[in-house]
C-alpha cells in the first residue's frame, strides 16, 4: 500500500505499470466499502498492494544488501518520510470528527484503533476487537490501517533476515529461505483460516505469503520472461484471476487462506510479465498512473470519509450521496499527495535530517498515545456533552447482570443461562430465546421475585430456538446448540416455557436461517416457513410432555442503533425520525403470529404498547426503548411490565388481571 520512494542511492527503473496496478488495486477497495455490491470481491485490493510492497521494498533491500551500504536508519527514514505524515493527519482530523460526533463508548473504542495505528499494532487491536466484515467495523474510521500495519511489521522482520542470512549463508540459500517462508507462511495460512478466519486475516505470520511473492520477483527467483508471448500471456492470465476474485469474491467467502491464491497470484504474475506486456502497457495508461501515484492517500483517506459520512448521516447514504463521498475522497487524497505526502518524501522537502524525521516521528506517535489515553481513561471524554446526552449514550452500554445457573450445561455452547427470580426451591419457569432472552430478564425477573417463583433465562446469540432449521453453514452450529439446550430444557421438569427471539431479524437477514449450501435465498415467505416449521417442532415435543409454551413477540428490528441516533440528531441538531415501520413488521411476522395464536398457549406481544397502524416507536420521551438497533433497553423492560405482567401471570396461573394504558 505504501510503496517505495527512489533516491540518488536508488537506481531503480521506475516502472509506470505499478502504479497502474495499484489503482487496479486501490479503486476496488474503495468502490467495495462504498457499496460491497458494486465490486463485492473489492477487499482483495489490499492483497494487491501485499504483492506491490513486497517487490519494491526487497528490490531495495536486496540491492542495497548485495552493496553492502544497506543501513536500518536509512531505511526506515524513507519509511517514515513515505508512511507517517498523511498516516499523522488522518489521525487528527479522525480524532476531532470523533471527538465531535461520537458517544463516550463509541470514543473509547477509537482511541484503542488510535494507539495501535500510531504503533502500527491495529491489526492485532482490531483482531481481538471485532472482525473485518462485521457490522461494528463500519463504525471504526481507522480499521483500514491494519493493513499498513501488516506492512509495517513485515518491514521490521524481513531485512533483519535478509542480512543475517546473507552475513552467515550463500545466497543461494538465502534465496531458498525466502521460499520456505512464502511456502510455510502459505501452509499455515490454510490451516489457520479453516481454524479461525480473523485470526488468519489480521496476522502478520499468515499474511506474509502475499508480500514474499513479490519479493520472489524481486529477487529473480522467478527468471525473467524473455518470450514476448510469453509475457502477454502470463500478464493476461495474471489480469483475469484478478477481476475474477474481484466479481465472484463477497465478505462471505472464506478468506484468505486458499481464496487469496488467485488475487496474489494474479498480481505477481503482472509485476513478473514486466512493463511491456500487454497488460503492462495497458496498466502505463496515463490515468491508472496518476490513480496510483495517489493511491497512498487515497487508501488512508476513504474510510475515515466513508464511515464519518454514515455518521453524519445517521443512514446508509443513497446514491448520489456516495458518489459525492467519492468525489470528495479523490479530491481530499489529491490534496493530500501535492501538499503532504510530495513535500516530505525526499531529504530535500520540508524535513531535511534524519536527526529530525526521527524526532518528529516520536513526537507524532507520543501526541496519538497521549490522545488515546485519554479518550480511554476518561471513559470516552463523557464531560464533552450535558447529562441528558451521556444518559442516552449510556444505554448502548446497557447489559442485564446474570446469576449464573449451573443446571445449564454451557460448556462450549456461546450460552448464557441466568437464574430469574427466587433462587431456591425448583424452577417455575424457563424464558428460551436467542439474545433477545437476555434482554428481557429485567423483565421476567421482577415479574417472579414478586410472585417468590424461581426461574430460568436461556440466551443463545443469534440462533433460533427452534429444530430442524436449513441454516447457512456460517449459522449451523445454533442447530447443535439449540438440540442441546432443547434437551436440557425438559431435564428441567419446568411446567412453564416461553420462547422469544427477534423473530422479525431473523426473517430479514437470510443469514439467519437459509438452505444448507450457503446460498442466501431472498424469498421472505420462505424463511418465514423455515421458521414457522422449526418452531412447531419445538412446540409440539413440548407440548407433549406437558409442558404449556407460550411465544413471545419481541420487539422491532429498527434501520438504525437508536441509542446512537438518538444521541447523534441532539448533537448535529437534527430531527431524523428513525421509528420504525409497522407495515414491514406485520408483514415479516405475521405468519410467524399467526402460527403461535394457533399452537402456542399464549402469545405474549409489545406491540400493543409501543406500535401504532403506522410506526413502531423505538423511544419514549426521549430515551431510547433499545440498546442498540433491536434488543430492548432496561426502559423498555420498565415499560412493559405494566402491560406484559397480566399476560404473563394469566399464562403461570391462568387469572386473567387487567392491564393499564401504554406509555405516551
Amino acid at each position: 500500500m505504501s510503496g517505495t520512494t527512489n533516491d540518488k542511492h536508488e537506481p531503480i527503473k521506475y516502472r509506470p505499470d505499478i502504479d497502474g496496478l495499484r489503482a487496479l488495486a486501490v479503486l476496488p477497495v474503495i468502490l467495495f466499502h462504498l457499496e460491497p455490491s458494486w465490486i463485492p470481491g473489492g477487499f482483495v485490493g489490499v492483497d494487491i498492494f501485499f504483492v506491490i510492497s513486497g517487490f519494491l521494498i526487497t528490490k531495495i533491500i536486496w540491492r542495497e544488501a548485495q552493496e553492502q551500504r544497506f543501513t536500518f536508519a536509512r531505511f526506515y527514514e524513507r519509511r517514515a518520510r513515505r508512511i507517517l505524515p498523511v498516516l499523522f493527519t488522518v489521525l487528527t482530523v479522525s480524532s476531532c470528527l470523533a471527538l465531535w460526533m461520537m458517544t463516550p463508548a463509541e470514543l473509547s473504542s477509537y482511541s484503542e484503533t488510535l494507539a495501535g495505528a500510531a504503533l502500527f499494532a491495529s491489526n492485532i487491536v482490531l483482531f481481538f476487537q471485532t472482525g473485518y466484515f462485521d457490522a461494528a467495523a463500519h463504525q471504526k474510521p481507522l480499521l483500514h490501517t491494519w493493513s499498513l500495519a501488516v506492512e509495517e511489521q513485515f518491514y521490521i522482520f524481513f531485512p533483519i533476515v535478509i542480512l543475517v542470512s546473507l552475513k552467515f549463508l550463500k545466497v543461494r540459500f538465502t534465496l531458498l529461505l525466502v521460499v520456505l517462508g512464502a511456502v510455510l507462511s502459505f501452509l499455515i495460512s490454510l490451516y489457520v483460516t479453516n481454524k479461525d478466519p480473523s485470526l488468519s486475516f489480521y496476522w502478520l505470520p499468515f499474511r506474509a505469503w502475499e508480500l514474499l511473492f513479490g519479493s520472489l520477483i524481486a529477487l529473480g527467483i522467478l527468471p525473467e520472461l524473455r518470450s514476448r508471448v510469453l509475457r502477454h500471456a502470463v500478464s493476461v492470465v495474471g489480469l483475469v484471476l484478478v477481476l475474477v476474485s474481484l466479481a465472484f469474491y463477497s465478505s462471505g467467502t472464506l478468506f484468505p487462506g486458499l481464496m487469496a491464491a488467485p488475487p496474489v497470484l494474479g498480481a505477481t504474475m503482472i509485476i513478473w510479465s514486466g512493463p511491456s506486456s500487454l497488460i503492462g502497457r495497458a496498466l502505463s495508461a496515463k490515468p491508472l498512473v496518476f490513480v496510483g501515484l495517489i493511491s497512498y492517500s487515497l487508501y488512508m483517506w476513504h474510510w475515515p470519509i466513508i464511515v464519518f459520512a454514515e455518521l453524519y448521516l445517521i443512514r446508509e447514504p443513497y446514491l448520489y450521496e456516495l458518489l459525492a463521498i467519492f468525489a470528495v475522497t479523490v479530491m481530499v487524497s489529491y490534496v493530500s499527495w501535492r501538499f503532504i505526502e510530495q513535500p516530505f518524501r525526499n531529504s530535500e522537502g520540508l524535513v531535511k535530517r534524519t536527526r529530525s524525521v526521527a524526532i518528529a516521528s516520536v513526537s507524532g506517535i507520543a501526541c496519538a498515545a497521549c490522545a488515546s489515553a485519554f479518550f480511554f481513561v476518561s471513559g470516552g471524554f463523557p464531560q464533552r456533552w450535558s447529562a441528558e446526552l451521556q444518559q442516552v449514550a449510556a444505554v448502548s452500554e446497557e447489559r442485564p447482570s446474570c446469576r449464573s445457573s449451573d443446571l445449564i450445561d454451557t460448556l462450549g455452547l456461546n450460552v448464557m443461562a441466568c437464574h430469574i427470580g427466587q433462587l431456591h426451591g425448583p424452577l417455575d419457569f424457563v424464558l428460551w430465546g436467542d439474545s433477545h432472552a437476555g434482554s428481557w430478564l429485567p423483565l421476567f425477573d421482577r415479574m417472579l421475585r414478586e410472585e417468590r417463583l424461581s426461574g430460568m433465562v436461556i440466551s443463545a446469540p443469534g440462533c433460533v430456538p427452534a429444530l430442524n432449521l436449513d441454516r447457512a453453514e456460517s449459522w449451523r452450529r445454533c442447530e447443535f446448540i439449540e438440540r442441546s439446550l432443547f434437551e436440557q430444557v425438559l431435564e428441567l421438569n419446568v411446567k412453564k416455557v416461553v420462547i422469544v427471539a427477534s423473530w422479525e431479524l431473523h426473517v430479514a437477514d437470510p443469514e439467519k436461517n437459509t438452505i444448507y449450501d450457503g446460498r442466501f435465498s431472498n424469498d421472505v415467505f420462505s424463511r418465514q416457513f423455515n421458521i414457522v416449521g422449526g418452531l412447531e417442532d419445538v412446540i409440539l415435543k413440548l407440548q407433549a410432555k406437558q409442558i404449556d409454551v407460550g411465544i413471545f413477540m419481541s420487539g422491532v428490528s429498527a434501520d438504525y442503533d437508536v441509542p446512537s441516533s438518538l444521541f447523534r440528531n441532539a448533537v448535529l441538531s437534527r430531527d431524523l425520525d428513525i421509528s420504525s415501520s409497522t407495515q414491514r413488521r406485520e408483514e415479516r411476522i405475521s405468519p410467524i403470529l399467526g402460527f403461535a395464536h394457533e399452537f402456542a398457549d399464549i402469545v405474549i406481544s409489545v406491540d400493543t404498547l409501543f406500535c401504532d397502524e403506522q410506526l413502531c416507536k423505538v423511544s419514549v420521551g426521549g430515551r431510547p426503548l433499545y440498546h442498540d438497533d433491536n434488543h430492548p433497553s432496561e426502559y423498555m423492560n420498565e415499560l412493559a411490565y405494566s402491560q406484559l405482567q397480566p399476560q404473563f401471570f394469566e399464562f403461570l396461573y391462568g387469572d386473567l388481571i387487567s392491564g393499564s394504558d401504554a406509555p405516551q
